[in-house]
């Protein structure tokens, strides 16, 4: 007889694993009392002759009477109509049309337990510098002068030429600008892009009727172009082109597009803060709120608190992690400076494969000292990861996966099945080369089976050496099917004595801003009983669609994987993170995700003639702007809140290429780190339409493209996919 599924992971009770209790500060104000009345709020169509005294005048008008309760406007038809109103202290009557556009989502207003409270944070957002479009596009694509700009979009650059008009139309797609020929028009919109020169670019001139190209045109205007052969222009309308040289970018914008690594790395950089920095800063930040003093909430009946909350905390205490040679690490919440952290320094992983070949790859000339990889080996060698012999070869010229065939198949073509897949290409490259990057991962991952790693090769040369190579021989043992450490006990409701618990972590990696490539839908699972060795499904769907299409295959196809690979038994539970998932989806997501879940292993365990596992289904929210600010009894040495002070406390402690704890479950992250790999998978596709900027193709375009990398991941099942080859 099947059991039902149902809900096993239980709170720890007061006493239970904790090691530390106390409060924190929480950046939230507590709803005191709800609203009493409704309130509205109308927003009114904007006409472009009235001047700019007289919209200030409507607004403030319109915002006046939304809130008091007593003018509550009736729509008689439709959701616009007029109004005659007066200005503050007059008589006279102005006509206002106002739009009925919806209703306000307060998405600041959280529920917790037993309240509402209001969620009060800051955000960092990316703005256009003013300044020369080709100027600042050249600096945003990192290209050295524009001859280079012009290399890299047409291709004769080494890159492909899709993967930089992507970043370039990222770049400019709806950027207002103005124009040095023409000073007294207003900023426009780019509406599109055109790629073409404005020397070969030819229209028809209205007063000759004669054929002529852009540059000449602008040539007949006195602005003579200095890059004529530069093929990029801008496009406003259906039919008007504009050179980048002729044009500046307007005041105060905003950048939405995807950020480039090396701008997120300055991002970072500038808002970092200490814990209690931030705090003042928020703290500060609530008069300019006007909580206290604004007439809507005064007239909604609606009351807020003035302090922040604080609410009790215990922080569990961290579980023991097992090694190689049955060493153990015991991690304390009492050394501050240590907490959370461990190191390998005179540790062994806890297994090993029996590595055939290290192929060392140089990629750039500026790397020549060979004797700091024989080096890291030694270290390794130290950890019980061990290569039989090292190889090294150079790849120093485009395109690197003809280059890695025709320099290492020789050398992997008499090797065994076994000893290919214990092959390890290590790629040394610049600094910051995605575009060699995705090539390798691309070449080793889908074209031949093979685990690769790229390293920068300044990494190389900082004075952390030892502990990057440790942590590197980590992410190598890992992908290549080892295991670095597990826990002593996991917690005994989730992995019991008698339990057969799978781990299911996924997440959904959706194109950036303008583009329309496919969304990657990631699932990796668990296959043993600790819940450390994962293997993956991918699946692909139309742009920014969130609900998985083909969860149930997904979930059905992991289910007989642990089958086959667990002496013919399906799991007895089920644990299963969804991340992604936004809070309006949540009524969604429980009603077709979770019921596709129980439908998949009410299927799989009818076939088998087993018990239907337990499902515990946790939706992952990363992206809130909930904060915590500890006592100093609950704060790490740089005051940030201490591990375990989240669910999932053991998970959190089993991330393979991390020696500390982190934030959130391993299989979280390392579903986040499988989607993030579409342009990989997707590398030879791009390539093959690299005349057309993979953001404006449809799905039904994509279709053929996503049956033919499917079909050439499932060639690498035996492989690639018998391995977290994703870390």
């Amino acid at each position: 007889m099947a059991s039902q599924p149902g809900f096993l992971i239980q709170k720890p009770q007061r006493g239970q694993r904790t090691e530390i209790s106390g409060q924190v500060i929480v950046n939230c104000l507590e709803i005191t009392r709800l609203p009493q009345n409704s309130f509205y709020h109308y927003d009114e169509p904007r006409d472009v002759n009235n001047s700019c005294l007289s919209r200030r005048e409507q607004d403030r008008r319109s915002s006046t009477m939304a809130t008091d309760p007593a003018h509550e406007l009736q729509f008689q038809s439709g959701s616009t109509a007029t109004f005659n109103v007066t200005m503050e202290g007059g008589k006279k009557l102005y006509p206002i049309t106002l739009t009925l556009v919806g209703t306000i989502n307060p998405t600041s207003i959280r529920p917790a337990p037993g309240r509402l409270v209001l969620n009060v944070d800051t955000t960092l957002g990316l703005v256009y510098r003013n300044g020369d479009v080709l100027e600042l596009l050249s600096e945003f694509i990192g290209v050295r002068d524009i001859r280079e700009l012009e290399h890299r979009i047409s291709g004769t650059g080494g890159d492909r030429p899709s993967r930089v008009k992507t970043a370039v139309k990222q770049f400019l797609k709806g950027l207002r600008v103005t124009f040095v020929h023409r000073r007294n028009v207003h900023p426009k919109a780019i509406s599109g892009i055109i790629w073409e020169s404005a020397k070969t670019h030819t229209f028809f001139e209205d007063k000759s009727g004669r054929e002529i190209s852009v540059a000449e045109y602008f040539e007949g205007k006195n602005h003579r172009l200095r890059y004529p052969n530069l093929p990029i222009m801008a496009k406003f309308g259906q039919h008007s082109a504009v050179p980048l040289e002729l044009m500046r970018v307007a005041k105060g914008q905003i950048y939405r597009g995807v950020i480039p690594e090396r701008v997120q790395q300055e991002m970072l950089k500038i808002s970092t803060k200490k814990p209690f920095q931030k705090l003042g800063d928020l703290e500060r930040s609530l008069e300019s709120l006007h909580h206290q003093t604004s007439p809507y909430l005064y007239n909604s009946g609606m009351q807020i608190g003035t302090q922040f909350m604080k609410v009790n905390a215990r922080v569990l205490r961290p579980p023991t992690l097992r090694l190689g040679q049955n060493r153990q690490v015991e991690l304390s919440l009492r050394d501050k400076t240590k907490v959370g952290a461990w190191n390998m320094t005179d540790k062994q992983v806890w297994s090993a494969p029996n590595f055939s070949t290290l192929v060392v790859v140089r990629t750039t000339k500026r790397f020549e000292n060979l004797n700091i990889i024989m080096r890291m080996v030694e270290i390794w060698k130290t950890m019980g990861i061990t290569f039989r012999d090292v190889m090294p070869v150079e790849c120093l010229n485009p395109p690197i996966d003809k280059a890695l065939d025709q320099q290492i198949r020789p050398r992997w073509e008499p090797l065994s099945e076994e000893g290919r897949r214990t092959m390890v290409v290590l790629v040394i490259v610049e600094e910051s080369d995605k575009e060699k990057r995705d090539c390798v991962k691309w070449w080793g991952d889908v074209c031949r089976g093979i685990i690769t790693q790229v390293v920068k090769f300044t990494k190389l040369q900082d004075k952390g050496f030892d502990q990057y190579a440790r942590n590197l021989g980590l992410k190598i043992n890992a992908k290549s099917g080892g295991i670095n450490y597990v826990p002593s006990q996991l917690d005994s409701t989730v992995f019991g004595p008698q339990d057969r618990t799978m781990v299911i972590g996924l997440d959904t990696s959706h194109p950036g801003p303008g583009s329309v490539t496919p969304t990657t839908a990631a699932m990796v699972y668990s296959i043993d009983r600790r819940g450390v060795d994962y293997r993956c499904k991918i699946e692909f769907q139309p742009a920014r669609k969130e609900l998985v299409e083909r969860l149930n295959h997904m979930v059905s196809s992991a289910l007989r994987d642990y089958y086959d690979i667990n002496g013919n038994k399906i799991p007895t539970k089920i644990i299963f993170y969804r991340d992604g998932v936004s809070e309006g989806q949540f009524e969604q997501v429980a009603r077709d995700e979770i019921a596709t879940t129980l439908s998949a292993l009410a299927w799989v365990a009818d076939r088998v003639k087993e018990p239907i596992p337990s499902l515990t289904f946790i939706i992952v929210g990363k992206k809130h702007h909930v904060r915590f600010f500890p006592d100093r009894n609950l704060a790490d040495g740089k005051d940030n809140a201490l591990p375990g002070t989240q669910f999932s406390h053991d998970l959190c402690h089993i991330y393979q290429i991390a020696t500390r704890s982190v934030s959130i479950p391993a299989p979280v992250y390392y579903a986040d780190k499988l989607a993030s790999r579409f342009p990989i998978f997707f590398y030879e596709v791009e390539t093959d339409n690299s005349t057309v900027s993979s953001g404006d193709r449809s799905w039904e375009a994509w279709e053929k493209d996503v049956a033919k990398v499917n079909e050439s991941l499932k060639e690498r099942k035996q492989d690639t996919f018998a391995r977290m080859f994703w870390l």
